[in-house]
């Protein structure tokens, strides 16, 4: 398989974008470099075709957005008729306001909306409506949360004011014991607990724990749901498990794919952006907020959430099978729900995941290590897909 333009693209973007544009689960450093695709040219349904025209099945589905698939034809043509009436204008677009009526609508905590682009920014606004709020300043946080002062310091605390990070407290996910430990060392003075809920599985009593927590000491509850809105149900990981937060954040999930993030939750919380600065140009940008109208009546009118948890089982329980089919059982586990799963090694030094995503590129499925099934993955790319993981764990 050629790479060659890829490869050319990959040496021209090192010397003019440090560290490229997207996220950094996105990056050719996720595959191996000496024999993988490093720049696309187009894609389709559940597919990836290169700029050097190699056609993959793809499972990370640009980092988890396209629920439906790529270039999905109601998404689009719904797109194309607005770009005729414009893309963003000098006052608000009636759009917004049917968006947010929708949101309400379908997630539990729902109760006023705003509308911006990134995960990051309704991220960092969250905090920053929880200190509103409470008038308090520490925040207690487990998982990933974008690329702002008050958490990224935790990845790298280059060019972040070293008084910042006093305020920013990391957990466990199910650790309630810590979180109970914060509480009293900073008693009366934690603002917001902020949890990305889609990677573990919560044990009995976490979720439930932690939202009698906030209700006893006055804690804004805060669910990110970036991997998990539109994905584990309609209303989001809050309706799936059972635990409403205060506030919820959403943006993979929701427009298929065009930009777009959504604050939501309780009222007199979100009551609070009227004493914070909080907008952006583009926060009402209508292409995107067509796009997630769309999608999210696609979900729902398709049964798509089931369809993916569906797919998503069938290739889960084929692939653990196989893991057991090779005695891998000590290298490989699974972890995560059907709908959104990776692989975990048991040591990391080795190159584990190498040697399989060359067996797989070979066979033009492209993988970074993380199965995110979609509308479009149909059964023949299930079974194929399980067919050339048999080769791939086998060679391992």
């Amino acid at each position: 398989m050629i790479f060659s333009k890829s490869d050319d693209y990959y040496h021209r973007a090192n010397k003019l974008i440090p560290e490229q544009t997207m996220t950094l689960a996105k990056g050719a450093h996720n595959y191996p470099l000496d024999f993988s695709p490093k720049y696309v040219k187009s894609a389709q349904g559940c597919e990836l075709i290169d700029v050097d025209g190699n056609r993959f099945i793809d499972y990370t589905m640009g980092l988890g957005p396209f629920t439906l698939g790529y270039n999905y034809p109601r998404i689009n043509n719904a797109v194309a008729r607005q770009l005729v009436d414009g893309t963003v204008y000098s006052l608000p677009h009636y759009l917004e306001v049917e968006l947010a009526e929708i949101i309400v609508d379908v997630v539990p905590c729902g109760e006023m909306v705003r509308f911006f682009k990134n995960g990051a920014d309704v991220t960092g606004l969250a905090i920053r409506l929880a200190r509103s709020y409470t008038g308090r300043n520490h925040i207690i946080q487990s998982g990933y949360h974008g690329h702002h002062d008050w958490y990224s310091f935790l990845l790298r605390d280059s060019g972040t004011i070293k008084e910042t990070k006093q305020y920013t407290h990391p957990v466990q996910y199910n650790d309630i014991q810590t979180v109970n430990k914060l509480i009293d060392q900073y008693k009366g003075d934690i603002a917001g607990i902020v949890l990305e809920t889609a990677f573990d599985e919560p044990e009995e009593g976490f979720l439930d724990g932690l939202r009698k927590l906030c209700d006893r000491e006055g804690i804004v509850l805060i669910f990110d749901e970036m991997w998990t809105g539109f994905r584990f149900s309609l209303g989001g990981f809050q309706e799936f498990i059972g635990v409403t937060p205060d506030l919820a954040l959403f943006s993979k999930g929701i427009a298929n794919g065009y930009p777009i993030s959504v604050i939501t939750g309780k009222r007199d919380i979100m009551e609070c952006f009227s004493k914070l600065w909080g907008f952006t140009t583009f926060g009402g940008e209508v292409l995107s907020i067509r796009a997630a109208i769309e999608t999210i009546d696609e979900i729902e009118k398709k049964n798509v959430i089931e369809y993916i948890w569906s797919t998503g089982h069938k290739l889960k329980e084929e692939l653990l099978s196989l893991i057991k089919l090779y005695d891998l059982g000590n290298l490989i586990t699974i972890k995560g729900y059907d709908c959104r799963f990776v692989f975990e090694y048991s040591d990391t030094n080795q190159n584990y995941k190498e040697i399989l995503q060359k067996e797989l590129i070979k066979n033009r499925v492209l993988w970074n290590n993380m199965f995110v099934t979609s509308f479009s993955h149909k059964n023949e790319h299930i079974e194929k897909t399980i067919e050339i993981f048999d080769k791939a764990l086998q060679r391992l």
